[in-house]
């Protein structure tokens, strides 16, 4: 009898569980946040609604046109949001940038993807700050955004090195022109700190966490004119660019008719050898003196609400950083800042990739999107 009735009562605590899980799930999906990730998980063809999109040019200051793609929901929209993409030869067509903005439609937002030629081009440099303020300013100039059924602020968006760019130029605004929020998905606070962990890597949850070879090829870009001589600094350049641009035999191709240095460290970047790269790098990145418009903690905090959310074991750029920057920000601003086990640099593991996270995670990111989504 008494087998049974311990029996009887493991199994109504499992039921109770169950039930108060699925609860907080419900409770969880609820929030708009919670819809949010579950399109997130869907794939590409998942929860795709009619919207707009239109191609634009935007004529900037110093004689430049830039060219934007803007997508607009039908029925109208809560907020125009500028998104801005990271270090990547897509641009405003990568697909994960793509990805990230049709599920804002879906949310109800115009969404502005400019397309940067210097991120573009794998350079983290002051004048894609410089652009990305006064692409702000266009956006919330725009009858789109007038048209907004919100208060007419702007929502700021960066994804990869282009969060941490879009923080920096958000800090430019000032109280006047702040745009509702801005948020920085997988970005940094310190680029000199950043690069540092591009080549050394550092101690992460699970062990030492090492720095992925693409952003190492980045960092041999940056410092070629210190690594090969003089003649091959173009050729070295120019080889990379077609590695991290996904053509790996016209990277060989150029580099070979380089010297040895520059053949040694193209062969490196091919062959994933992200230690031995960093054994080069290390020596440089410790007297790198990046412009301080490049890592948001040294700029101006922002006047509006700062959102932050990075993946836990990112090894393009380190959820430290995102610890460091909100840690940086709290006193000068608010900050909502989450690390999760969720995501892997700038979008959700696969189901097959993430190691069975407890329903808390998704609660958290859930909660998450539905705070920055209401703003």
């Amino acid at each position: 009898m008494a087998k049974t009735r311990s029996r009887l009562l493991r199994i109504v605590a499992g039921c109770v569980l169950a039930i108060l899980a699925v609860a907080a799930i419900l409770w969880a999906l609820a929030g708009e946040g919670g819809l949010f990730l579950l399109r997130f998980q869907e794939g590409a063809n998942g929860f795709v609604v009619a919207y707009e999109a239109t191609e634009a040019s935007v004529r900037l200051r110093d004689g430049r046109d830039v060219p934007v793609r803007v997508y607009v929901p039908p029925g109208g929209h809560e907020r125009a949001v500028l998104v801005i993409h990271g270090v990547h030869r897509g641009g405003y067509d990568e697909p994960r940038l793509v990805y990230f903005s049709k599920r804002l439609v879906e949310a109800g937002f115009a969404v502005v993807t400019p397309e940067l030629e210097d991120l573009k081009r794998y350079e983290i440099t002051p004048r894609a700050v410089d652009d990305i303020e006064e692409l702000a300013a266009w956006t919330a100039e725009l009858p789109l955004n007038r048209s907004s059924c919100r208060d007419g602020r702007i929502g700021l968006v960066g994804i990869s090195f282009g969060g941490g760019l879009a923080i920096s130029a958000a800090g430019r605004l000032g109280l006047r022109n702040a745009p509702a929020f801005v948020f920085a998905f997988g970005g940094h606070g310190d680029l000199p700190r950043t690069m540092r962990f591009l080549a050394a890597g550092e101690a992460g949850p699970g062990g030492w966490l090492r720095p992925h070879v693409y952003g190492q090829a980045v960092e041999v870009r940056m410092f070629a004119g210190q690594l090969v001589p003089a003649a091959d600094v173009t050729p070295l350049r120019d080889a990379l660019l077609a590695y991290l641009e996904e053509r790996r035999d016209d990277a060989k191709r150029i580099s070979a008719g380089s010297g040895p240095e520059a053949q040694e460290l193209v062969r490196l970047c091919l062959e994933g050898k992200a230690v031995e790269l960093g054994r080069i790098l290390a020596p440089l990145v410790e007297k790198l003196d990046a412009d301080p418009s490049l890592s948001p903690e040294r700029q101006p905090a922002p006047a509006c609400p700062v959102y932050l959310l990075h993946g836990a074991d990112d090894n393009v750029i380190p959820a430290s950083e995102t610890t460091a920057l909100a840690a940086n920000l709290e006193p000068r601003a608010e900050v909502r800042a989450l690390v999760t086990d969720l995501i892997q640099h700038v979008e959700l593991k696969k189901k097959e990739e993430a190691a069975s996270p407890p329903l808390s995670s998704y609660w958290r990111v859930a909660r998450f999107w539905t705070e920055l989504l209401g703003e």
